[in-house]
């Protein structure tokens, strides 16, 4: 598909990190190999003390945006780098997720850019707590759905400038489920 007649949607990818070394670069990669052509890219980092902060600045020849200082938790990380986005649309993917391939944004807005949307979602793959890859479908989910559990995979999801503006964000006085809450709301 050739990308470059067509106006596509700045995606911001937000991209919160603590301590994680290990798994940052991978995420940092799976961001820049995106074949997409109008690209955001935050890193919220909590003030790393090991090799995380260092191995993010090897990558100062792309254009990223870049906050390393001490937060108060996940939710609020997320809240600053929401803040910080430029993009038309917005995607939490924190150190150590993945997309699951170079193309997951070019074909996601190949199809949101043609319908009236402000919430997608999609399938998600992950290593369970069995030591396993384990399977998630992007199905369509119901109210009923968020009773007993989260129904759609945080990091499968891309959520449009408009709802960003018209919703209240990751409320911090949750410390495990602002996500859960935001979602919710959404769907309500």
């Amino acid at each position: 598909m050739n990308t470059e007649n067509i106006n596509w949607p700045k995606i911001s990818i937000v991209t919160v990190v603590y301590n994680s070394e290990k798994y940052i670069e991978a995420t940092i990669q799976s961001v820049i190999n995106q074949q997409y052509p109008n690209l955001d890219f935050v890193i919220i980092d909590g003030g790393s003390t090991d090799r995380t902060i260092d191995i993010i600045n090897s990558y100062s020849n792309h254009n990223f945006t870049i906050i390393s200082e001490e937060d108060d938790g996940i939710y609020n990380a997320m809240n600053k780098g929401k803040d910080l986005c430029k993009g038309d649309w917005i995607c939490f993917l924190n150190s150590g997720d993945l997309f699951f391939n170079d193309k997951v944004l070019l074909d996601t807005f190949n199809i949101v850019r043609k319908i009236n949307t402000d919430f997608v979602y999609g399938d998600t793959t992950y290593y369970s707590l069995k030591q396993k890859f384990e399977y998630q479908e992007g199905r369509m989910v119901s109210q009923d759905d968020f009773i007993f559990g989260f129904p759609i995979c945080h990091q499968s999801m891309f959520f449009s400038r408009n709802l960003i503006n018209e919703m209240n964000w990751y409320d911090e006085s949750f410390k495990v489920v602002a996500d859960w809450d935001l979602v919710t709301r959404i769907f309500l």
